[in-house]
């Protein structure tokens, strides 16, 4: 009989490898075992091919992953609202005298929340796609994260007049990062979206800046939304784990503004963390860099 055994260490010269003994017995004719013969076999290249296949079978599942949820987001998220927008402006076109001033100024109000919404999809659906393909550029340069918030806020102000949020802020005027400037504007936008898209009439949204330490600031944006709970907390940074909640005025999400926000702060040195509980709402909260280091 033959027992193998497989170790992992270093040799003489530091080397890290993998060892494989393999113990045979020699019995004798009454069936006692009267000695061991040990083998040793370097199997460091075999350990190397299979966790070369392993790393191979990660990146396809991710990669097929990758594929479905863009060949999703074509099908169904992008698709339904556009054929919404053809179909209700030709409505309007065509009936146009049958609605009075106030009727149709209530149509075009939900053709522009549906367009601004598709528009933000589109947006981030491009930038995912060009990070995939390798091709988004990097280039990180000083930046007023104040006034890149300010400039995202203006594209929320409808949304918070209509369902009367109280907006706090707390931006503190040496809140400066080192980072790519599109992608943290991409970021800003999709966090302030998803507070707005969550967060019930009447509720508080709070977004605070400030540095951490000499090297890095933080960010954070605070609502008194639906909140998540702890076990799909970690589906939504998985590109592989369909995760999405629709909004409370029923508004559609792919799953794929989080994601990006993750990819990007990670892209700049920094990093995510979601802080919530149903029913209370939730802190998303990331870091960026303060310089060049």
């Amino acid at each position: 009989e033959d027992n193998s055994l497989v170790f992992f260490g270093s040799d003489k010269k530091g080397k890290e490898i993998w060892a494989q003994t393999t113990l045979t017995h020699v019995i004798e004719k009454n069936g006692e075992t009267i000695n061991l013969v040990a083998i040793d076999s370097d199997i460091t290249k075999l350990k190397q091919a299979e966790k070369e296949i392993e790393e191979q079978r990660d990146k396809l599942a991710i990669s097929n992953a990758t594929k479905n949820k863009f060949f999703r987001i074509i099908a169904h998220d992008l698709r339904n609202p556009m054929s919404t927008l053809a179909g209700s402006t030709n409505i309007i076109f065509n009936d146009f005298e049958e609605y009075d001033k106030e009727q149709t100024k209530a149509f075009i109000g939900e053709l522009n929340r549906l367009s601004q919404t598709t528009f933000n999809l589109l947006e981030n659906l491009l930038d995912w796609s060009t990070s995939q393909m390798g091709e988004i550029k990097f280039s990180p340069k000083h930046l007023n994260i104040k006034s890149l918030t300010e400039e995202n806020l203006e594209l929320i102000d409808r949304k918070v007049d209509t369902k009367n949020i109280e907006l706090k802020t707390n931006l503190k005027d040496h809140c400066a990062a080192f980072a790519d400037e599109d992608m943290v504007k991409t970021i800003i936008r999709n966090l302030l979206s998803n507070a707005v898209k969550f967060t019930p009439e009447n509720g508080t949204i709070e977004i605070t800046c400030g540095a951490i330490n000499d090297d890095y600031l933080k960010y954070s944006v605070k609502d008194t939304g639906v909140g998540i709970k702890q076990e799909d907390q970690k589906k939504l940074f998985r590109i592989d784990a369909h995760h999405t909640t629709p909004g409370l005025s029923n508004e559609k999400g792919s799953g794929l503004g989080l994601i990006l926000c993750k990819e990007f702060i990670e892209k700049n040195g920094g990093e995510i963390k979601i802080i919530s509980d149903p029913q209370k709402g939730t802190t998303i909260e990331f870091t960026l860099k303060r310089k060049s280091f």
